[in-house]
């Protein structure tokens, strides 16, 4: 036990539970290839010649060590070990596949019809390799969100606040709301499935930083990101100057009446 503790984290320190999840992995993923490279056992049976018995075992370890052989690297060791295999992406893994011929469940040299491994892609349970999930994946669409909790309705400011801004592809169109850019307090606020119904065909994009116009049975509304700028703060500076001539004068108006 110690000696395999050692092999997986390359000390005598308990390892990790990823690397031991990893260890175990590439054991399996050994495993497997080491089962389907194996000779029909009716044709190793023995047949009373020594001669005979010692040439299917010199072509079982040849076969064994052939197809233990990385198809990418030419190295001695199996794909799914290949440093090379590892670093790239999966539309690159699978293209690699694909190009040597490999099996899409085990990573072994036949047909993915042919495969006799019993496992499966550890993510989705379906017969491709775990390291081609991402590729195998039916789902073609991706987004990346950022994601707000608020605890109250925020208020409606919105973002361009000039009406003198150029925007073409809002030109011609009747607004929802047509006094879009004062901070009035929101009014209404409309669940997903009323959303929904009011939508009507209809949508113009202006680029990326450009508000989007959707039309709906109340007009067209707008959609842009929200400002994170802060109200700026306006001070206000009061000066007071006295004019000593003005002051000279005065008093000697006084001085002549008395």
């Amino acid at each position: 036990m110690k000696s395999e503790t050692a092999t997986v984290s390359g000390s005598a320190e308990p390892p990790s539970y990823e690397t031991l999840k990893q260890f175990l992995e590439q054991r399996l993923y050994t495993l497997e290839a080491l089962s389907t490279a194996r000779p029909d056992t009716g044709a190793t049976k023995s047949t009373g010649k020594s001669v005979n018995a010692t040439a299917q075992s010199a072509h079982a370890q040849s076969t064994r060590k052939q197809n233990s052989r990385c198809p990418l690297c030419q190295q001695d060791h199996y794909i799914f070990h290949c440093s090379e295999y590892q670093q790239k992406q999966s539309r690159q893994r699978l293209e690699v596949v694909s190009t040597k011929d490999l099996c899409l469940n085990c990573l072994g040299k036949h047909l993915v019809i042919e495969c006799q491994s019993k496992k499966s892609c550890m993510t989705c349970k379906e017969r491709h390799h775990t390291t081609l999930h991402e590729a195998c994946s039916t789902s073609e669409f991706a987004m990346r969100i950022t994601a707000h909790v608020l605890s109250h309705v925020t208020l409606y400011i919105g973002k361009y606040t000039d009406s003198k801004v150029s925007l073409p592809h809002l030109e011609g169109i009747e607004l929802a709301d047509p006094d879009c850019h004062s901070n009035d307090p929101v009014e209404l606020l409309l669940g997903a499935d009323t959303y929904a119904a009011i939508l009507r065909p209809g949508l113009r994009n202006g680029g990326p930083f450009a508000p989007l116009a959707q039309h709906t049975t109340l007009g067209w509304i707008l959609s842009e990101i929200a400002s994170s700028r802060k109200p700026q703060e306006v001070i206000s500076l009061n000066q007071c100057a006295v004019d000593d001539q003005l002051t000279v004068l005065v008093r000697q108006f006084w001085e002549q009446e008395d």
